[in-house]
């Protein structure tokens, strides 16, 4: 008798096991789609693909492709609608990375959420390597970056008819985690080459260099030296504080700004009338930074990626 129950037992864990097994072949295969297909994702833990890099695998979420692929096509099509309605304005205009005009093709979507999800899981695997985290205090923060919240609130839930709360999760808080991994990358001086550059600019004035000449010599922009620049006290960009203890004919020490870097040459000084702060005029070596898709790029051609899941 107990052995008749083991073997009961026995069939029904297998018959689990393979009910499960072919569940998750039939999601692979397309066969279960939609919110069937997002639950047993989220329950299974499936994943649309893998990152091998040379000491680790980074795992994609087939759950996170299907959330994102939602949002995006709901995004989309109320974007499209309402742009194409009598009400729209410019004013409306939000901050949008997917710059598409006209409902897109499946595949089109699968493509851009796939390459979505392959970048924000390097940016997330760097971050963690840095301790760069972002808590909701931090994004409210930042919003500004991309306009009015409280306007973007309302054009997302009143004329798009969408979550601003989902517009957020999907679209602002990528944006901003990756501006503050590259500030990262940038400030942990793996920017090899732009730093030494403007390092080398920099030991030139040191050594009595004149300004024009050096610029001629490294600058990679002389807009900054034809074209001067005013630096006020208690500006937002906090520009003026590198310069305030320079007198006429000074220059800075090396200014990294989010573009790049920059050596400040004092021309003038006076008060702003307006605000009775002071101001100086500046001109500048610049060193254009390595860009974000610089770093990235670099990884992916250091790693093989596979894709499991595909439309």
């Amino acid at each position: 008798m107990k052995y008749k129950k083991l073997v009961k037992l026995g069939l029904i864990v297998l018959l689990v096991v393979l009910a499960n097994f072919v569940v998750v072949k039939m999601v692979y295969a397309n066969k279960i789609t939609g919110k069937s297909a997002q639950f047993f994702a989220r329950l299974y833990n499936l994943k649309i693909g893998v990152i091998h890099e040379p000491n680790q695998d980074l795992a994609i979420y087939l759950s996170d492709y299907f959330e994102n692929v939602n949002f995006v096509n709901e995004y989309l099509k109320a974007k499209i609608e309402y742009e194409q309605s009598d009400v729209a304005t410019e004013e409306d205009d939000i901050f949008d990375p997917f710059a598409i005009d006209e409902i897109p093709k499946p595949a089109v979507v699968d493509k851009v959420i796939w390459d979505k999800l392959v970048k924000e899981a390097w940016i997330a695997k760097v971050a963690r390597e840095n301790e760069i985290t972002l808590s909701e205090e931090e994004i409210e923060e930042r919003m500004h970056i991309f306009g009015d919240s409280e306007k973007i609130k309302k054009t997302m839930e009143e004329s798009y008819g969408l979550s601003f709360d989902l517009y957020k999760e999907y679209m602002i808080k990528p944006a901003i985690l990756e501006a503050e991994v590259y500030a990262s990358l940038i400030e942990n001086y793996k920017d090899v080459k732009g730093v030494q550059k403007i390092q080398e600019a920099w030991a030139w004035l040191e050594q009595g260099g004149d300004f024009d000449e050096t610029a001629k010599k490294y600058s990679e922009d002389m807009s900054f030296i034809d074209n001067t620049l005013w630096l006020t006290e208690g500006e937002s960009s906090g520009l003026y504080e590198s310069v305030r203890d320079l007198e006429v004919g000074d220059f800075s020490k090396i200014v990294q700004l989010p573009i790049g870097y920059v050596i400040w040459n004092i021309e003038t000084e006076a008060l702003d009338e307006e605000t009775q702060k002071e101001a100086k005029e500046v001109r500048g070596i610049f060193v254009a930074s390595k860009s974000f898709d610089s770093f990235y790029t670099e990884y992916l051609n250091m790693v093989d990626i596979e894709r499991k899941f595909k439309i």
